[in-house]
């Protein structure tokens, strides 16, 4: 029964609030000794995806996937692609379109549910020579992740060794509703001016490809989902994509070893973002729940890698949990 519940993480002291944790790793810590190289890949739509590596010649590599208006530089990024290369990992960090400092060519951008672009990376660092590959997703990228493998289930590429995912969405609505509340508003906010200013980016670089006229009616994320990604993409609503982009409906497809780490006390997820019984249900879904930790935030006092980051590294490492 891999549902992991009490979990072993407890947060040092006086420094459990969840939006305390949230904050500090996305903006206070630093992480030191991450060096990347850029590579530019195309993608099979014409457009691009920025990786940034840290390769030291090994065998198995890793594909690591940021969050939301998130990038590669991100501290939680690196702190994870630290751990995995210190296990034997060259790290392929994943810029999805339109983040990590370059505005894409087409006119979309990426989804949480929009699993091609990763495919092309799987299939890239296949023609590079690595047999054994990982995935690690944060957040959108965490689902995204989740999605992956649950979509591909018993055809997934062989290379495809282990799957990870830390504080994701794994159901887009419940996560929604969840940054609506009113203690939650300020990241609701914040995404809405990040997403606003991409947007004209967009707009100026690349006049015609986007519309900045619903934009005054776009004051939640939900908004943005509505007027911008579900027509973008070919979706209904802001429900139709949420309903479809979602992992959690398909999480008993998975069929390699895949592990998730949510907080009960994340912000930026509802009630429906705890798979509790897919995890009984499906022995190859290891998923632990923790008390505290908030959004991909787990510190740890006084040690090089946080809590989530080792238990991570080491499951992809090929550990049980």
């Amino acid at each position: 029964m891999p549902y992991i519940y009490p979990s072993s993480y407890q947060p040092p002291f006086l420094k459990s609030n969840p939006h305390y944790q949230t904050m500090y790793h996305s903006e206070i810590r630093r992480v030191k000794g991450i060096n990347y190289i850029r590579e530019q890949i195309d993608t099979t739509d014409g457009d691009f995806i920025n990786l940034d590596w840290v390769k030291n010649n090994h065998h198995r590599a890793a594909i690591v996937i940021h969050g939301l208006e998130s990038s590669t530089n991100k501290s939680y990024l690196k702190g994870m692609v630290k751990a995995l290369a210190t296990r034997g990992f060259d790290c392929a960090a994943m810029n999805l379109r339109s983040c990590g400092g370059e505005m894409n060519r087409t006119n979309i951008f990426y989804n949480a549910g929009k699993i091609d672009d990763l495919d092309d990376v799987v299939r890239h660092l296949e023609m590079l020579g690595y047999q054994e590959i990982v995935l690690c997703g944060f957040s959108l990228g965490g689902n995204l992740a989740l999605k992956y493998v649950a979509e591909k289930e018993n055809k997934i590429s062989k290379s495809i060794f282990r799957c990870a995912a830390v504080s994701a969405p794994i159901d887009l609505k419940s996560s929604s509703e969840a940054l609506e509340e009113q203690r939650n508003l300020f990241y609701n906010r914040r995404f809405v001016m990040k997403l606003h200013k991409k947007m004209q980016s967009k707009a100026l670089l690349q006049p015609g490809s986007v519309s900045l006229d619903n934009f005054t009616m776009v004051k939640t994320l939900r908004d943005y989902d509505e007027h911008y990604t579900a027509p973008m993409f070919g979706y209904q609503n802001a429900e139709d994509y949420y309903l479809h982009a979602s992992s959690r409906p398909q999480l008993h497809q998975i069929a390699i070893p895949t592990f998730l780490i949510n907080a009960k006390d994340d912000p930026f997820l509802g009630d429906s973002c705890f798979p509790v019984e897919e995890a009984i249900s499906n022995p190859l879904f290891y998923f632990e729940q923790t008390d505290f930790g908030g959004h991909i935030g787990f510190l740890t006092s006084k040690v090089a890698e946080y809590w989530h980051e080792t238990r991570v590294a080491n499951f992809l490492s090929g550990n049980t949990p």
